[in-house]
């Protein structure tokens, strides 16, 4: 199994805003693919552009980690947002506005999110609790 981190926002319509954003996909090297996805810290700006705080991207949420099957588009694998898997048990959300400490939190609930699929996998992969499968 191989754990990829990337550099571009996997999911949200806005995160190449977000100031702060993981994507890590996880390939079993079996033609699965899934991808973790976290954004979050969306500056609002000024009309000269300087920031005046921060937006939330959900309702109550400024930061959120999203985990999804992965599916090939084009040369690259990402997130198919229609099959998005829910982890019970796990945070995926933090409710506070960026203080200096929340980017250290959605740190911790994303890579909690990336050991819980890399020890899980089949399981993760295979649930639909969403039912969009």
């Amino acid at each position: 199994m191989k754990r990829i981190e990337r550099g571009w926002a996997g999911h949200f319509c806005c995160g190449t805003d977000c100031n702060w954003r993981r994507n890590t996909l996880i390939d079993d090297e079996n033609g699965r693919w899934i991808v973790v996805s976290s954004v979050g810290a969306l500056p609002v700006r000024n009309e000269l552009g300087y920031r005046e705080g921060f937006s939330a991207i959900g309702a109550g949420r400024y930061y959120e980690t999203m985990v999804f099957i992965g599916h090939k588009d084009g040369i690259f694998i990402e997130a198919d947002v229609k099959k998005q898997r829910w982890i019970k048990g796990l945070d995926w959300c933090v409710t506070r506005e960026p203080d200096g400490k929340t980017d250290l939190e959605a740190e911790e609930i994303h890579e909690n999110h990336v050991r819980y699929v890399m020890e899980n996998f089949d399981k993760v992969y295979k649930e639909a609790d969403d039912g969009n499968d």
